[in-house]
């Protein structure tokens, strides 16, 4: 489904507040698009708004994107790159207190422990795995960000097989044990340079601390209900006809996370 025309209406608001093109041919095409790209300016303009956190926009190999310019999002599942032209991301700076920097990406894959790829639709990572992994060619972050949204522009309630592919997702980049490497991190560059974040022993306890989330054109059918409560996954659903209502779900949200940021390193 395309985006209502209030959610377009918001989606430029939101580019131009962070000094980005904001004319209706910066909206994606594809409907699936459109929602990751509404969802991802909802969250970084969240982050906008709190207390003590700078958001600046960027182009794929870091530069700061120049006032008016469009923002590139992701297409397709993509890579983090040194080389311009790929998709552009959001990078939050704390300016109170110990500095912590992030980064917002749409469509960025991460590598688990199988080596397999998974792309999260919207990620917030540390910016220094980010920048070990652009530098170094390394192409993907390894292990769990610290906020995962999966974008479902479908009008049907979510199954039970949906919810278990999100999860098997997170299993698998989901660090619990120091078996292998004894300072392993939350997430880490491939070649093991830089790590940042807590690890925890838990699966469940690594899902609680952060924000992982499922958000749907439609709900979510019971056994999917039940599996994200028991696992931490957040629910976002009816984003159309309660537009207002997920919106400051996912605002309050990001908030959240930036406000207890210093328990995750």
């Amino acid at each position: 489904m395309p985006l209502s025309p209030k959610q377009v209406r918001q989606l430029r608001a939101l580019l131009r507040r962070l000094a980005a093109a904001n004319a209706v041919s910066s909206i994606p095409g594809g409907a699936g698009k459109a929602l990751e790209a509404w969802a991802f300016m909802v969250l970084a303009d969240a982050a906008r708004n709190v207390p003590g956190w700078q958001v600046t926009l960027h182009q794929s190999d870091g530069s700061l994107l120049p006032r008016g310019s469009a923002f590139q999002f992701s297409g397709a599942p993509s890579a983090l790159t040194s080389a311009a032209g790929g998709a552009c991301f959001a990078r939050l700076r704390r300016t109170i207190g110990a500095q912590r920097t992030l980064e917002l990406h749409n469509g960025i894959q991460h590598l688990g422990r199988s080596g397999a790829r998974h792309e999260w639709d919207i990620a917030l990572i540390p910016y220094e795995v980010a920048e070990a992994v652009r530098t170094g060619n390394q192409l993907y972050p390894l292990g769990l960000p610290i906020l995962g949204i999966e974008c479902k522009d479908k009008p049907r309630d979510g199954s039970s097989d949906e919810m278990r592919q999100t999860l098997a997702r997170m299993y698998d980049l989901t660090h619990v044990s120091m078996d292998r490497h004894p300072w392993r991190k939350r997430i880490m560059d491939p070649k093991l340079t830089v790590g940042v974040g807590r690890r925890f022993t838990q699966y469940r306890a690594a899902y609680k601390n952060g924000l992982f989330g499922i958000l749907r054109i439609g709900g979510f059918q019971r056994g999917a209900r039940e599996l994200s409560e028991y696992y931490h996954i957040k629910q976002f659903g009816h984003v159309t006809s309660n537009n207002l209502l997920t919106r400051f779900r996912l605002q309050n949200e990001m908030a959240n996370i930036l406000g207890s940021i210093d328990r995750y390193y």
